[in-house]
């Protein structure tokens, strides 16, 4: 689905901000950008689809054990 999350660095390394997920800064730009999507249901869609794939391709249970090792072992 159509994601809107708070804006955590973080996240910004795993998914594309305004192309894959929209993050907000306060509750002022949240209402903002909700009620910017909520009339463009193909743009949110498309956005949607386009988070779906990475997660599904990137952001697996496999790669976040790898992740996970590399730091461990102090490489990541």
């Amino acid at each position: 689905g159509f994601l809107v999350t708070n804006d955590i660095p973080q996240a910004h390394q795993f998914f594309r901000a305004d192309h894959e997920m929209v993050f907000y800064r306060d509750g002022s730009h949240l209402k903002e950008v909700v009620r910017y999507y909520l009339d463009r249901d193909k743009e949110r869609g498309e956005m949607a689809d386009l988070a779906y794939q990475r997660a599904r391709t990137q952001h697996t249970l496999e790669g976040r054990l790898g992740m996970l090792l590399e730091v461990a072992e102090g490489r990541g």
